[in-house]
Parts: structure tokens; sequence; C-alpha cells
């Protein structure tokens, strides 16, 4: 079974897609760009529309690979940043899932390190 994972770091947001063989992970691809999320969330306690905006540029790109690359599921997290701003969810609510109305039932999800939850198509592909 092919998977993908997005970690939505404070400071740069990673994909890994691997296949599962035996109960390990095969690395197929890995990513990471710089995205800044955390950036001023000690001091303000909330993450910018900014930096919200571009790890949503980011994840729209990952889910566009991870579906080429025909992971069956996607799992993304959101580590430090996400938990300690008060806006935290806005990061959570992250467009990876935008698949086309045929396949919504597709296993993505998005959440917190500690917990991980579905969320609702937000775009067309």
């Amino acid at each position: 079974m092919r998977v993908a994972a997005v970690d939505l770091g404070t400071n740069t947001t990673r994909l890994l897609v691997a296949d599962v063989v035996d109960g390990r992970l095969e690395p197929v691809v890995r990513r990471e760009a710089i995205t800044r999320l955390g950036e001023s969330v000690d001091r303000r306690r909330v993450l910018l529309p900014t930096s919200i905006a571009r790890v949503r540029n980011v994840l729209v790109d990952y889910r566009r690979k991870a579906e080429r690359l025909g992971a069956e599921r996607v799992l993304a997290v959101g580590t430090s940043a996400v938990r300690d701003a008060e806006n935290g969810e806005a990061a959570v609510d992250c467009p990876i899932d935008e698949t086309p109305s045929s396949r919504r039932s597709s296993p993505v999800s998005c959440g917190r390190v500690s917990m991980s939850t579905s969320f609702a198509t937000k775009a067309s592909a």
C-alpha cells in the first residue's frame, strides 16, 4: 500500500510518500518547503494569514503529488505552531483533501500531532 504523510512544522512543511511493505516504510518521494507557519506565533499566539496561505499553497501541490503517485491514504499533522496558536485550527483545516466529488470518500485526514480528524473537501481539484 502506498501512503503519504505531511508534517506542518513551525518553519518547514514536509511530504513523505512511501510504500508500506511488511510493516516498514520504503520512501518513494520526500519534499520539503520553507513555509514559516510559526512566524510570530510565540509573540502573537496566532498564525498569520500570510503564513497560512504559504502552507495552503504547498499543501495543494503536495496533495497533487501524492495523488499522482497513487497514495491510498494521506495524513497531515501539525506540530508546535499549530498547537500553540489560538487559531491553530485554521492551519489544520487544510486543502490537502481537494479531491473530485467522485473521490470524496478518499481516506485523507488532517489533524494536530495529538489527534487525527477527517475534514471536508474545500475546493475542487
